[in-house]
């Protein structure tokens, strides 16, 4: 089987939830 990129839904998920948490963090630090 050839090894294709292939992200899995939840694989996608954890990242964007990832890259949120850290986008609010370094948006909130300033403020506070």
């Amino acid at each position: 089987m050839p090894k294709r990129r292939k992200k899995l839904p939840i694989n996608v998920n954890e990242a964007h939830k990832r890259a949120l948490y850290l986008s609010t963090r370094q948006f909130l630090l300033p403020i506070i």
